[in-house]
């Protein structure tokens, strides 16, 4: 059986060259699984709505369901973007967004800490990020099995 993989993706890192050929190599190894982030996009959209932003414990706090449902809606998109990327460059992956529907209420789960669930399900978990986030990512995963890579 082939071993999977769940590659955890920084929003800033949705059209990044060097992301999709680490991808295509590491897709020969594993059965891909990308979860797609999009704080900076997020943040963006909020503050274009002049929603607040606020984060607890590094969680984005989404007060009602207009905030919930625009950051699915940007989560959605990065999810089609690198879909149809990966899809034009024969890379074969499933790309999910880090959202949960209970009892019919949308609920938003850190990537971060969505990675380490997924230490639990997944046989190797890496978590892509920009080279200066690195040594933050590190300290916050240093008890789990995962792997960062900076790009």
């Amino acid at each position: 059986m082939e071993q999977t993989a769940l590659v955890k993706i920084s929003g800033d890192l949705l059209e990044n060259k060097k992301f999709f050929v680490w991808l295509k190599e590491k897709s020969e190894m594993f059965s891909i699984f990308i979860l797609i982030g999009g704080g900076k996009q997020i943040n963006e959209a909020f503050q274009r709505k002049r929603f607040p932003i606020k984060f607890v414990d590094g969680a984005r706090v989404t007060e009602n369901e207009e905030q919930k449902n625009l950051a699915e809606y940007i989560l959605l998109k990065n999810q089609k973007k690198v879909q149809d990327i990966c899809d034009k460059k024969k890379i074969y992956t499933e790309v999910v967004v880090p959202v949960i529907y209970v009892d019919k209420n949308l609920q938003h789960i850190n990537g971060d800490d969505y990675a380490i669930l997924a230490t639990w399900l997944f046989d190797k978990v890496f978590v892509m990020t920009l080279e200066n986030r690195v040594g933050t990512k590190n300290e916050k995963f240093r008890d789990y099995p995962i792997e960062i890579v900076g790009l």
